[in-house]
């Protein structure tokens, strides 16, 4: 019962403004994760950046279970099965993000452009949705809440033996 999983895993691209460059990132979004983006609106006008409320200024797209997982893989082995501390959230989401996609193996498409993308999982334990539903809704007790470091103990014991099958692969040996 107080087993921790993934629950979903989000991927999102901040364009920052709305047009084609927000149209090329979905197009990115969609042939990465095989499934179509969402987009997100600006919540106030900020005009030092010219962006107004209400404009598309993102887009995002979320993945979960199997496909979140074999995602979250392919992210950690980029950054060497390493993450710091400080991405971890104090609740149950932590985050990740690259400066290009080109590191995830596809080539250089000149229509797209370079795009960086954050990666943000949300962990869950069974019985979370007693907080999300519409009817009969409850609060999560404190015990059986996730916090840093429960995050951070799930993360070393799912991923801690890649680490070390990684840093072992890619030991260099100069005697």
């Amino acid at each position: 019962m107080k087993q921790i999983f993934l629950n979903k895993l989000i991927l999102s691209i901040d364009v920052g403004s709305s047009g084609s460059n927000l149209y090329k990132s979905s197009k990115l979004l969609k042939k990465i994760s095989l499934q179509f983006p969402s987009f997100g609106m600006a919540k106030r006008t900020i005009k030092t950046f010219s962006i107004r409320r209400g404009e598309y200024i993102s887009c995002f797209c979320s993945l979960s279970k199997k496909k979140g997982i074999l995602f979250l893989y392919k992210m950690l082995k980029l950054k060497n099965f390493t993450i710091n501390e400080s991405n971890f959230s104090l609740t149950s989401t932590f985050g990740i993000g690259i400066s290009d996609h080109l590191e995830l193996g596809y080539n250089f498409d000149q229509k797209i452009g370079i795009h960086g993308i954050n990666i943000i999982g949300d962990l869950s334990r069974r019985g979370y949705r007693i907080k999300l539903k519409k009817r009969a809704r409850s609060k999560i007790g404190f015990k059986h809440r996730i916090f840093k470091k429960n995050s951070i103990e799930w993360y070393l014991s799912e991923y801690k033996q890649f680490f070390d099958m990684y840093n072992e692969e890619n030991q260099f040996n100069y005697s």
